[in-house]
């Protein structure tokens, strides 16, 4: 237990330094500061094994050492240099009850952690896919670098995808580094802990908008989405690429309020993780993409569109060692010839339409949250005209047009594909979608209520009047 604690405060360690490396203000709200500290501290682990792992070091006590070392120092030089970060303070109108409230509210949050707790730490890794693709992958991570894992290299293993993306294995191969044994239980107690950076980066994205007892209220009805539940603690690399992509649109929504460039570089490294999660992570830097040109046309403000390369640059920059590394990696075999673009299918698209919807418009699964939203958006759309509003629709709708067209694109059987991939696939956008929710919310909220959403973090809360 010892050195899973260890293990932990190389994670905030290495997020603190990271956040004070790229936050635009001195003090944050505790709350805040929480969410990117351990957001940052995932993401950066994951990448920094990776490196170390490229040069011959697989994720061990030494290597933790090594980052920790590092990320000190990081720290020491921005402290020499004036760079602090530090809790905002509380505001004295904040009462006991208030915050007794806010408890109240977050208990459900903390029910949904229990349950997922138990699915990581209760089981092996007992889903399939989850084993094949990310545990074993954990396993091999963990025994050897990169350049000499037989796993990585050896053609009998072409069916398990051995290109596929390492942030999760490596994320979790800490855990037997640390320990010094190769874990089937407790290597996922990672999966709790992105499941808490998910939430706390929901709840600070909300709190730009909404007062702390409505943001806990939606936090709470999130984190006990019966598909949130269901695969967090499965080992599966869904809630972690949700939680990065969702990183990534809060921070490019933020900048659209804010002209921050430190926003957009903190977008720049959730985008950077999503590529390093997933495969996926390569067509969501369409979607940012766009996102970035609905911003510049939402505010009428082309000047930023000289951000577009630096995003693309520095993402792409970090990101070409895995890149590079995966292309000397075998492929997977292909049993299906692809679609090409002269025999796209499109007398399917109605089914799958309907067959899609049978997933999404599932209340039961995702807690109302597909109906609540177009409700939302009817009721409040003389009020919501905001340049953040449409930012965050661009980026809903453009990812159910993504993955809508992978479907049509399918070869093979589609309604299998959308059977097995639909719940998890919808799960990616469900965070932005929530934030969508809070923005919604507050549009129709007195100006004052508004407010007490955000004064204590005023980088964040800069007046957005900007009609789209």
């Amino acid at each position: 237990m010892i050195w899973l604690i260890l293990y932990l405060l190389v994670f905030l360690v290495l997020g603190m330094a990271l956040a004070l490396a790229l936050t635009e203000s001195p003090t944050l709200p505790l709350h805040e500061l929480a969410a990117r500290v351990l957001a940052f501290g995932l993401g950066g682990v994951g990448l920094c094994w990776f490196w170390l792992s490229l040069i011959g070091l697989a994720p061990s006590r030494l290597g933790g050492a090594i980052i920790a070392i590092v990320a000190i120092a990081l720290i020491a030089v921005l402290a020499v240099r004036g760079r602090k970060l530090i809790p905002a303070r509380q505001e004295s109108s904040t009462s006991p009850r208030k915050m007794i409230t806010v408890f109240v509210l977050l208990l459900p949050a903390l029910l949904g952690l229990a349950i997922v707790s138990v699915h990581a730490l209760g089981h092996v890794w007992y889903e399939w896919d989850g084993y094949l693709l990310w545990g074993m992958k954990t396993r091999a991570v963990t025994t050897d670098p990169l350049a000499t894992a037989d796993y990585f290299h050896n053609p009998h293993f072409l069916p398990l995808h051995q290109r596929y993306p390492l942030m999760v294995p490596f994320v979790a191969a800490g855990v037997n580094g640390f320990t010094g044994n190769v874990e089937d239980v407790l290597v996922k107690a990672v999966f709790p802990l992105i499941y808490i950076a998910l939430l706390l980066m929901l709840y600070a994205g909300m709190r730009d908008k909404l007062p702390a007892w409505r943001a806990a209220l939606l936090v709470s009805l999130f984190a006990l989405m019966p598909a949130l539940v269901r695969w967090a603690g499965t080992g599966m690399a869904d809630v972690p690429l949700s939680m990065f992509h969702f990183g990534a649109v809060l921070f490019i929504v933020r900048w659209a309020a804010s002209n921050q460039p430190r926003h957009l570089v903190q977008a720049m490294f959730f985008a950077t993780c999503c590529l390093f999660c997933k495969r996926e992570g390569i067509a969501l830097m369409g979607l940012f993409a766009g996102g970035l040109c609905v911003v510049a046309l939402a505010r009428r403000d082309v000047k930023r569109l000289k951000w577009f390369p630096v995003f693309f640059a520095v993402v792409i920059g970090v990101a070409t060692p895995w890149f590079l590394f995966a292309s000397t990696l075998p492929g997977a075999p292909i049993y299906v010839p692809a679609i090409t673009i002269t025999e796209i299918p499109w007398s399917r698209l109605p089914l799958i339409l309907e067959q899609m919807w049978s997933y999404v418009g599932d209340w039961r699964s995702w807690n109302g949250l597909w109906f609540v939203l177009p409700v939302l958006a009817v009721a409040t759309a003389r009020r919501s005209g905001k340049a953040q509003i449409l930012v965050l629709w661009s980026f809903v709708l453009a990812h159910f047009a993504l993955y809508l067209y992978v479907y049509v694109i399918c070869p093979g059987n589609w309604d299998i594909a959308v059977h097995r991939t639909q719940p998890r696939l919808t799960l990616h956008v469900a965070p932005v979608a929530m934030l969508l929710v809070a923005h919604h919310w507050a549009a129709v909220m007195p100006s004052n209520e508004a407010m007490d959403g955000n004064t204590e973090n005023p980088a964040n809360a800069c007046p957005d009047t900007t009609r789209a």
